[in-house]
């Protein structure tokens, strides 16, 4: 694993956890912090819940399928240096869509409780904007990803 493309990729996976973190705080200004009395189910609450439902199922759903393929179609092909970088790309990939869908449903969650405060839209946001930074790519968590992806790839050529 080169040390520089994980410090690059954490350089992109931080201000994509940061920009909605921000805005959370600029939401929460802008509109004061909901009153627990807030937490309604209306129109936008189900759409913000609906769409927080999606996005982190398919950001999980994509992931694994990413895994699982990234097992299939890397067997046999290459040295391990060669494998090493194909993994990292795929580990790069899967971040970065996951983070993406994440993103879209916090932004769009935050959007709606500045329309009409609830406190159910800032919960999710916040839940999410929590999922989120698991998938921050630390030296731990790319090692025991890169040992789980070889330990597929190595059950799959046997």
């Amino acid at each position: 694993m080169n040390s520089d493309r994980l410090k690059t990729l954490q350089f992109i996976v931080g201000p994509l956890i940061i920009g909605p973190a921000i805005f959370a705080i600029f939401t929460l200004v802008i509109s004061g912090p909901p009153k627990f009395t807030e937490f309604r189910l209306d129109n936008f609450a189900i759409i913000g819940a609906i769409a927080a439902f999606v996005c982190v199922v398919l950001a999980f759903v994509v992931s694994r399928t990413m895994d699982r393929t990234t097992e299939n179609t890397l067997r046999g092909s290459g040295t391990v240096t060669q494998i090493d970088e194909q993994l990292f790309d795929r580990l790069q990939n899967r971040t970065l869509m996951g983070c993406a869908m994440l993103e879209g449903a916090i932004f769009l969650n935050l959007v709606l409780n500045l329309v009409r405060p609830n406190m159910l839209l800032l919960s999710l946001a916040l839940a999410m904007l929590a999922l989120m930074s698991f998938y921050f790519p630390t030296a731990t968590r790319v090692q025991q990803w890169f040992a789980r992806r070889r330990e597929g790839i190595a059950y799959r050529k046997s």
